[in-house]
């Protein structure tokens, strides 16, 4: 967006230039995003990996495919050793569930979670992830 000035003209003859830079309108809705708002920036194909997961999280021989990571691997990559991406997935999927005021895509819980989402293959690519990030299109 180009700079603009606003100048006034005093009765002294003196002048004021101020820069005028308004705020630019939002694109994206990122913070109190509901469920199906979430859901919505997901990839039909993403869905469909991600509720597979949700649906066989407790179930210990269920692996996710075709990610960096194993869903049982120690998520060191993402700054939480000492839990596994099973442990935080589901922590992800109990905090979205419990998200009552919305879902902020800034939350660190919501970082964390597309990164591990993204570790694990699910994303369809990892350009996805920062597209995620900006929220829902207005």
């Amino acid at each position: 967006m180009p700079e603009s000035y606003i100048e006034t003209h005093l009765s002294n003859g003196a002048t004021i230039v101020q820069l005028h830079n308004p705020i630019p309108e939002p694109t994206h809705k990122s913070q109190g995003l509901s469920q199906s708002e979430l859901r919505g920036i997901y990839s039909l194909s993403e869905m469909i990996k991600i509720d597979e997961l949700e649906s066989y999280i407790n179930d210990k021989s269920y692996q996710v495919l075709g990610g960096a990571v194993g869903i049982d691997d120690d998520a060191a990559l993402v700054g939480v050793a000492g839990a596994t991406y099973r442990q935080l997935m589901r922590t992800g999927f109990a905090a979205f569930a419990k998200a009552n005021s919305g879902i902020d895509m800034h939350h660190q819980t919501t970082q964390l979670i597309l990164n591990c989402q993204d570790l694990l293959g699910l994303l369809d690519s990892p350009q996805r992830k920062a597209i995620m990030l900006q929220g829902k299109p207005l």
